[in-house]
């Protein structure tokens, strides 16, 4: 269970910079330098293994359940057995541990890994191994409330197949965001070559979208091409919720260019527009009314979060405290 007072985990220890980084590693509660991961693990050997990232803001997990759904969902599609601990209130208990345990920071990025185990190094596993389960926090700074823009370079998508598969397997992400890096860029935007034209699939670490000239909010739509992204789910209803149409749709890199806006969504950055890509302005190389909007939606979420559950939050009231106590 994590426990939160006025929407923060309690039970964290006051701010101290000498606390040593406490992670989860199969069952135990390990100093980061004394974590040990077999050289047989086949999320080593094969990145055979699965992750999820998720964003703790004031010691409280946003969208949570969502992450922790598509982490199911991904190792479900390559045949990983969860651990009973994540369908149950102990991962609750896991991370309000490890919030004690590394002190109070104000933000966190919490890192969940799930290898399928350790075996002799063979494709094929003959035998049936325990997952290795790593659970950790890495220190996170809450993106400005209003980002300034960022610069998108075109990279051609040269990933697998199963992009929908959250798989620590992202040699050509890393690759292409090192390409967009080293021509001056923020973020690689990807795309596919098709009969019908070169078509955007998503950026190396977050969705794209654009808002066309008849303001529509346009985004690929969910399939292996993409990762379906947590933060691009909740923009998507933000911006129903204020009447935009929104269309799940390919477009392509000549209306990607030709686009009144465009913006990355992601957990590590939230919403942030892009002015240009390459040497292209993205109309006038202004951030949009559509995009700054939505970053104040989102931001507003987010907020929100921090003091109250979410719809999907089972609720408890420790009655002697007046505390409110939320199932994750």
């Amino acid at each position: 269970m994590v426990t939160l007072r006025h929407g923060r985990i309690s039970g964290v220890l006051p701010g101290r910079e000498d606390v040593k980084q406490i992670v989860y590693l199969n069952s135990e509660y390990v100093p980061v330098e004394e974590a040990k991961i077999s050289v047989n693990d086949r999320g080593f050997t094969f990145g055979d293994s699965i992750y999820e990232v998720t964003p703790v803001i004031h010691g409280v997990p946003i969208d949570f359940d969502l992450h922790i759904a598509r982490l199911r969902d991904s190792c479900e599609k390559i045949s990983i057995e969860l651990p009973w601990i994540f369908y149950t209130d102990e991962l609750g208990q896991i991370v309000n541990r490890l919030l004690s345990l590394n002190g109070a920071k104000k933000d966190y990025k919490l890192y969940i890994q799930i290898s399928r185990g350790v075996a002799e190094r063979n494709h094929i596993l003959h035998e049936k191994v325990r997952p290795t389960v790593l659970v950790m926090l890495q220190q996170f700074v809450r993106p400005p409330r209003i980002q300034e823009g960022m610069a998108g370079f075109l990279v051609e998508d040269c990933r697998w197949a199963y992009r929908d598969i959250k798989s620590t397997s992202i040699l050509a992400n890393v690759l292409a965001k090192k390409a967009a890096f080293d021509a001056g860029a923020s973020e690689a935007i990807l795309y596919d070559t098709k009969p019908e034209g070169k078509i955007v699939t998503e950026g190396s670490s977050c969705n794209i979208f654009i808002v066309d000239k008849r303001n529509r909010v346009i985004t690929h739509p969910v399939n292996s091409s993409i990762l379906s992204g947590v933060t691009r789910h909740r923009v998507i209803q933000i911006a129903i919720a204020e009447n935009l149409q929104v269309c799940e749709q390919v477009f392509t890199i000549e209306e990607l260019l030709d686009a009144n806006e465009v913006f990355a969504t992601a957990s590590g950055i939230f919403i942030r527009g892009i002015h240009k890509v390459g040497k292209s302005l993205i109309k006038y190389g202004e951030i949009g009314v559509i995009t700054r909007m939505l970053e104040k939606l989102f931001n507003e979420y987010v907020d929100k979060q921090l003091c109250t559950p979410n719809e999907t939050r089972t609720k408890t009231e420790d009655t002697t405290t007046n505390t409110k106590s939320y199932i994750i």
